[in-house]
């Protein structure tokens, strides 16, 4: 069973690859799933894959989960087609995760009026 307390607490940003980078600007990536127990300190919180960055405004945080209670909609929610497609790329992150390692999903939309320093 997951534990109670975040053992993470994302503060400034939360790192993500280009490849999520894109599902999120093309506005595919609704949450990104993380292995552990982990919280978000704001209510909003930067995204970023090292070249750009995106301002997000955090939904709900789920750490009740385990690995092997991730689903199609989770899928779906980070931008891919199937479960699978999901447990692959996690994978690729967190080589070694066992099914009854403890999750987090934090769910987002992203905050487009934000200016940025490329406004007019």
């Amino acid at each position: 069973m997951p534990s109670d307390k975040p053992k993470f607490v994302y503060s400034k940003v939360i790192k993500i690859s280009r490849d999520d980078m894109r599902l999120l600007r093309a506005g595919k990536k609704k949450c990104t799933v993380r292995v552990g127990n982990a919280s978000v300190a704001g209510p909003e919180i930067i995204m970023s894959d090292g070249r750009s960055s995106a301002r997000i405004r955090i939904l709900s945080v789920d750490n009740n989960r385990t690995f092997s209670q991730l689903t199609l909609q989770d899928a779906l929610a980070e931008g891919f087609a199937s479960r699978d497609e999901l447990e692959k790329d996690l994978r690729r992150y967190y080589p070694r995760v066992q099914p009854s390692d403890p999750i987090t999903v934090i769910y987002f939309e992203s905050v487009h009026d934000q200016p940025t320093l490329f406004s007019e």
